[in-house]
């Protein structure tokens, strides 16, 4: 009794925030969006955390100790205020409602997830590597018994159905399953990975699998900047169906999914995020950019440690900005980005510069042409371990709107360089595999470098016969 109350005391004070919450033009920010929920046909609602922290700290903690159950009330308050403007949508969605928690400041990094915050709701910002296809996960399950026709549910723990073994009216144990009495959510899997320019130098980057379901199926593609924000869970290992282990393995549940840059939460705000510039910066930018000779310091602070090289530093300056992309009448568009070849003898530093470039970008991808193959350079179709295919991006799709650096790109298989065709082209990278077919965004520039055919640049052929690599593929190249 005493903990039904306390639920029921919890939904009053959440009704009293969503009723009562005013921000700052004195509008009844929660209480429209409820009322607004039935026109536009959401079953979510999300919440500002600063919001909610303003209005009551105490209650703000328990969302991130307890958030089952924090969550669970807030669901309950949203329905009991739907109840009154909608009570027949209030029925139909009943189930469904979800409450998302957004702009959370309890901010984790992937490498940070460990036992001790098991079952507590932290945000990590990430990108997303693989997403898989989206499959019906039951919620709960009715069996039918075939002797006396009552329905016996099954409720789902985790992601554990357990059925159950006779009915309950008779005792009879041949049980078949109801779909009409059964109800399902959408499921997907989704691979988080540290962002590039958050890893340690020389380390692996973390990954956590995150389970996302409902409406947020479908939110990120692979190469996505996101702030997830969600309850970290434990799952069992099995050895085989019969032996479980001691050992667990760490997830998340996703509760609610923000874009790094564009914070709102829809699909056409994505915006690349830029690197935030303070007042300080500004005006020591506005400084340089006054003087006459600020073009030749720009190319003079390029890779300092190499000398000389001007018109090389400067192309690669050029390619790091970019250009406009041209959107023509017909809906077609000119690419603007610009991609570079360097050719030259070794140790000539070529190394140095994509090294340096890949830096200072703002998404800037630096790989080798030993260790790369179609799929890691663009994209590839992957079996999990429970048979779901995922789709998995490569380093095009990741450093979409930036800078992907190729050093011995004349190292590279022919059937792996022919990946980079359309890649350098159109900007597209296009899967068909195992039932996916796919067309990913990657407009990025390309940098690459690569060595003459017989280790020394001779000056009297052209440049086709001094570098092995396909006419077709050059032409791509806008500088050489």
């Amino acid at each position: 009794m005493a903990e039904q109350q306390t639920i029921a005391a919890l939904i009053n004070d959440l009704e009293n925030f969503l009723r009562a919450f005013k921000d700052r033009g004195g509008k009844y920010k929660y209480f429209d969006k409820i009322n607004h929920m039935m026109a536009s046909n959401l079953v979510s609602l999300t919440i500002d955390y600063i919001d909610f922290d303003s209005f009551s700290p105490d209650l703000a903690k328990q969302i991130t100790h307890n958030p089952d159950e924090m969550l669970e009330a807030f669901n309950g308050s949203v329905l009991s205020i739907l109840k009154e403007i909608h009570p027949d949508y209030a029925e139909e969605i009943q189930d469904k409602i979800r409450v998302r928690i957004g702009n959370y400041t309890v901010q984790k990094g992937l490498r940070d997830i460990n036992a001790d915050i098991i079952d507590k709701l932290i945000g990590v910002s990430g990108m997303v590597v693989r997403s898989s296809e989206v499959k019906p996960l039951a919620k709960k399950v009715g069996y039918r018994c075939l002797n006396c026709s009552t329905i016996n549910e099954a409720q789902l723990k985790g992601l554990v159905l357990k059925r159950p073994s006779r009915c309950m009216n008779c005792s009879e144990k041949d049980l078949e399953m109801d779909p009409e009495n059964s109800s399902f959510t959408d499921f997907q899997m989704v691979r988080l990975q540290e962002l590039p320019e958050d890893l340690p130098a020389g380390q692996l980057p973390h990954y956590v699998e995150v389970t996302v379901m409902g409406d947020l199926v479908d939110q990120c593609r692979p190469g996505d900047r996101v702030m997830l924000t969600g309850i970290v869970r434990i799952e069992q290992e099995q050895l085989s169906p019969q032996v479980k282990t001691s050992l667990f393995k760490l997830r998340m549940e996703g509760n609610n999914i923000e874009y790094l840059g564009g914070r709102a939460g829809n699909k056409d705000t994505r915006t690349v995020e830029r690197i935030m510039i303070n007042a300080e910066d500004e005006k020591n930018i506005l400084s340089i950019a006054a003087k006459p000779d600020a073009y030749d310091k720009l190319i003079a602070s390029f890779a300092p440690h190499v000398y000389g090289h001007e018109v090389i530093k400067e192309a690669i300056l050029l390619l790091i900005v970019g250009s406009v992309t041209k959107k023509l009448g017909d809906g077609s568009t000119r690419r603007g980005d610009i991609n570079v070849l360097l050719v030259g003898d070794p140790g000539t530093a070529k190394s140095e510069m994509l090294k340096f470039a890949a830096k200072i970008a703002p998404r800037g991808l630096y790989t080798s042409g030993r260790g790369s193959t179609a799929a890691g350079l663009t994209a590839a179709v992957v079996r999990d371990k429970t048979g779901i295919m995922m789709l998995e991006a490569g380093a095009v799709v990741l450093g979409d709107q930036g800078l992907v650096c190729i050093d011995e790109f004349d190292k590279l298989k022919p059937e792996d360089r022919s990946a980079l065709h359309e890649v350098m082209e159109q900007q597209t990278c296009s899967v068909a595999k195992g039932g996916i077919v796919a067309t990913l965004n990657a407009r990025t520039s390309i940098l690459s470098a690569a060595n003459p055919l017989y280790g020394k640049y001779d000056p009297f052929k052209n440049i086709t016969e001094n570098v092995n690599l396909p006419v077709p593929l050059l032409t791509r190249f806008d500088l050489v």
